[in-house]
This record gives C-alpha cells, sequence and structure tokens, in this order.
C-alpha cells in the first residue's frame, strides 16, 4: 500500500491532532527547534541547533520523533495503524506541518515541497511514489489546494478528510476558511495566496482536478442522544455519493437528517455555529456539499467515492476520528475495498 501522510487541522499540530510528535513548533510561519535536533533525527543528515528555525518546504522539519502522547484513553489513527497494520514511523508513515495559523494556499505549496523531499531523502520512497493522505479539518483543503491546483492528483493516490470545510464555515476569525470571504471558493475574491476550488467541475489547462486521486469524507454530528433511536445512534451511516439522494430530496443532507430523525432545527443548516455537524463543521459542509444560498456562486458537490456520518456520542470535531470504527473503515480506504 501507498505510504500515508497525516494532516492536522487549523490552530493545531501533528501531535495535538495525530500524537505525532516532533522537535519543531509550528507557531509561526515558519518552524522552530524545540531543542538541537542530531543527524539521526532528520531526513537529509542535517543538524540543527536550539531555537533555530527554518521553512516548512525544508522536509525535516516534519520529521516524527515519537507517537502515543501516553493517555490510554486516547487512541489516534496513527498509533492503531503502527500498532496493527505494520507501519513505521519516517518509513512508511509521515506527518506535514505547516503554521498553525497559515494560510491554505502557502500550506498547500509546502506540501509539494515536503512530498518532493521524500522521494529525495527516504530510501523507501522512490520517485514516482504515490502517496495517501489522512487529513483532518483544515488538513483536507490543504491537500485538496495540493492536488486540485498544482496537478498534485498524480502524486496522491487517497485523500481521507475528518471533518473538512469543503465549503469553509461560516466564521470570519476563520481567517480563508471563512465561506463567505475566501477566494477558496470565491474567485471574485482577490488572495495573494490562493486560487478557487471547484468541487467536481475543476477541470482546466492548468490542473488535473483530483482525477487520479480518490476522495472519502467522513463527518460527525455532535447530538443529543434523546432524538436518536436506539437502533441509530453510535454507529456510521453510509450517505449517498454521487447524485445525492439526500441533496435531491431535502436539498441539504441538513433537511435530509431532520426529516430522517423527526427532529425540529431552528438554524438555517448552513450556519457552522448552529444546527446539524461536529460542533464547528456544518454537516454540509463536511461532506463536500455546497448549499450556502447566500455565497456569491453556487459549486457543485466534491466528487466523493464514499461518504460517513457518524451520529451519536464522540461526534465531536476531534472525536470521531479516534473512534475504532473510524479505524476499521480507514483501514478498508487504505486497501483499495471501495476503489
Amino acid at each position: 500500500m501507498p505510504p500515508i501522510i497525516f494532516i492536522h487541522g487549523l490552530n493545531s499540530s501533528p501531535s495535538s491532532a495525530w500524537e505525532l510528535n516532533m522537535k519543531w513548533e509550528n507557531d509561526y510561519g515558519h518552524a522552530d527547534a524545540n531543542e538541537g535536533i542530531s543527524s539521526t533525527e532528520s531526513f537529509t543528515g542535517n543538524t540543527y541547533s536550539w531555537a533555530e528555525n527554518q521553512p516548512y518546504s525544508n522536509v525535516d522539519t516534519h520529521y516524527i520523533d515519537s507517537y502515543d502522547n501516553g493517555d490510554d484513553s486516547i487512541i489516534e489513527l496513527p498509533e492503531r495503524l503502527i500498532e496493527y497494520n505494520s507501519y513505521t514511523p519516517n518509513v512508511d508513515l509521515f506527518a506535514y506541518q505547516y503554521g498553525a495559523n497559515n494560510h491554505v494556499g502557502i500550506a498547500g505549496d509546502d506540501l509539494e515541497s515536503f512530498i518532493q523531499g521524500l522521494r529525495t531523502h527516504v530510501d523507501s520512497i522512490s520517485s514516482y511514489q504515490d502517496f495517501n493522505i489522512i487529513a483532518h479539518s483544515k488538513g483536507g483543503l490543504v491537500s485538496r489546494h495540493f492536488i486540485e491546483l498544482t496537478d498534485g492528483t498524480l502524486d496522491i493516490d487517497r485523500l481521507i478528510t475528518f471533518g473538512t470545510p469543503h465549503f469553509g464555515v461560516n466564521n470570519s476569525a476563520a481567517g480563508d476558511l471563512d465561506r463567505g470571504n475566501s477566494e477558496l471558493w470565491d474567485d471574485s475574491i482577490s488572495d495573494a495566496y490562493c486560487e478557487t476550488l471547484y468541487g467536481e467541475d475543476y477541470y482546466n489547462s492548468a490542473s488535473e482536478g483530483h482525477t487520479y486521486t480518490k476522495y472519502f469524507a467522513f463527518a460527525g454530528v455532535d447530538e443529543d442522544l434523546e432524538d436518536i433511536p436506539d437502533t441509530e445512534e453510535n454507529q456510521y451511516h453510509v450517505v449517498s455519493n454521487n447524485n445525492d439522494v439526500a441533496v435531491t430530496d431535502y436539498n441539504s443532507y441538513h433537511n435530509w437528517y431532520a426529516n430522517r430523525f423527526d427532529i425540529t432545527d431552528s438554524c438555517d443548516g448552513i450556519s457552522n455555529l448552529c444546527g446539524f455537524g461536529d460542533g464547528l463543521v456544518s454537516l454540509d459542509s463536511a461532506l463536500g456539499s455546497d448549499l450556502d444560498p447566500d455565497s456569491p456562486q453556487q459549486i457543485s458537490h466534491v466528487d466523493m467515492t464514499k461518504k460517513w456520518l457518524w451520529i451519536g456520542k464522540q461526534g465531536g470535531h476531534s472525536e470521531f476520528k479516534r473512534l475504532y470504527a473510524s479505524y476499521i473503515r480507514v483501514e478498508d480506504v487504505l486497501q483499495g475495498v471501495y476503489d
């Protein structure tokens, strides 16, 4: 199977999102060494002094020092894949970090440099090696920027997203994730650092879209279980993929969800701070459906091979990716079960 790259979300890190620990901090527009780094703790064999800063395009700033933060109550996907599937950090399992509050476009460009660095400096990675990416939240948009806008689809076999706001969030504090004020979804907005993502329809002479990359999405609903029948709660539900029945019959996943479980909700289903979702990202955005009537332009849904929705406890933004049920499905995706 292709090697895996794990990517974190907004205001996060490989350690906080995936329990993949590094000796580099990502609080700024560059990575800072937490301590002296020896030649055996880098991909290139270079050494670095304490507090030295390097750009994220330097492959060494992504070297995994350890995994598992010692809390047995939290087991992230990388630990399961390392323990159960014999993946090895820095050999066929990697982590990519970017500035915790950095721009999607900048992080996407540095991801390209990181992959090229792996091909150059890691013996187990060939010049033509494909990768799989598992991304949380904003990390999915960083991945899509690389895949869709720099021909990264030629490098990535599968992209698996957890709680990614594929159509943003309605929150001005979210920077370029703000659905109504970002060139990621509105090409009339001028942003020096990014171009527009166009869902399934993004094809032009400068890009392959994601022709060669299969997309898989996981979403969560952090819901009061009193509203959910016992037979439906605390489990994954497969939701429709292309030509979505949910979208066709109910206009949105929000309305489909409300209808299925007979839940009355005063929210319009668009705001990411109310309605159905994982507490930060709305159900529709996480499943790649653009249904915001206030958006300057409507964009078709993101073409996905398969989508899952977790309903119940541990449906919060950072929680459902840790579920054993998530691991089982990710393992199937990586093995090509759904191809």
